[in-house]
């Protein structure tokens, strides 16, 4: 009897491991490892509501799949009321940063500075983005005026720090 539920489980075995030879996603090591992870290629319905897309958006900035948290910000951010758009335009702008987006980083960080020049977490975005621009005269007067409001800022030292070697 053994011997015949043992049968039975290889064979299942080979015929899933036949199909997966057909399926190249869902091999361990291929593109379907993103599907673990939270990319938008798993069967997944669209997340609804802020608080889904941001959760969604922080997830796929964290498994670096940066054009889909850009997205998902940017919905996100016609969803959000006016007095989180700030924050959600500052994550937007990181991370089009991030991928290499530095004009609409620096796009996004501006019109946040613009409707709040003391916001300090878009400031240091510009200056940082400035300089993966190599724009390195805007990104180190961005430093400056942070350093003027907060002169103790740390992060604003060292990306200014950079900026000069």
């Amino acid at each position: 009897m053994e011997k015949k539920y043992l049968t039975l489980f290889l064979s299942a075995a080979i015929v899933l491991s036949s199909a997966a030879c057909f399926m190249p996603d869902a091999r361990a090591g291929g593109e379907g490892r993103d599907a673990v992870k939270g990319s938008t290629k798993s069967i997944v319905k669209e997340p609804s509501g802020l608080t889904g897309l941001l959760e969604k958006a922080r997830l796929e900035k964290t498994n670096s799949n940066y054009a889909e948290a850009a997205r998902l910000y940017s919905l996100a951010l016609a969803a959000a009321p006016p007095e989180r758009q700030g924050a959600i335009r500052v994550e937007l702008a990181t991370v089009l940063g991030w991928s290499k987006d530095y004009k609409g980083a620096i796009g996004v960080f501006t019109r946040v500075l613009a409707a709040d020049p003391f916001n300090r977490d878009a400031r240091l975005g510009l200056a940082r983005t400035y300089g993966w621009a190599k724009d390195y005269e805007k990104s180190r007067i961005e430093y400056m005026i942070l350093l003027s409001e907060d002169p103790g800022n740390t992060e604003a030292r060292i990306g200014l720090a950079q900026v000069y070697s």
